[in-house]
């Protein structure tokens, strides 16, 4: 059974799963105007990441969802970090950020 968080930017969530549990991490996706989410701070002792892909909106143009799928690999604390910049402007700071205080237990 997946844990399902749903964060919207600027927002910090803490959540505590077994080891064994998946996580599956949304986030609404604005790519058609080149900006995009990137992960950080992925532990790979504690939590490693299994997939990512994008549910476009309805309409072209319009909004989807973000997905990043983990495993709780191991025991122990991680920050993910999610970052929302365009890929190109790499030396500027995200416009925004999301993050998940995650403990695998």
């Amino acid at each position: 059974m997946a844990n399902v968080i749903n964060l919207t930017a600027g927002t910090k969530k803490t959540v505590t799963v077994p080891v064994g549990e998946t996580i599956v991490v949304e986030l609404e996706d604005i790519s058609t105007t080149g900006y995009r989410w990137h992960i950080e701070g992925v532990e790979p002792s504690v939590v490693t990441l299994q997939k990512e892909d994008i549910n476009p909106g309805a309409a072209p143009g319009a909004s989807g969802i973000k997905r990043f799928e983990f495993l709780a690999a191991g025991a122990g604390q991680a920050t993910l970090r999610f970052d929302l910049r365009r890929p190109w402007e790499a030396e500027q700071p995200p416009i925004k950020q999301s993050t998940v205080e995650l403990t695998v237990k």
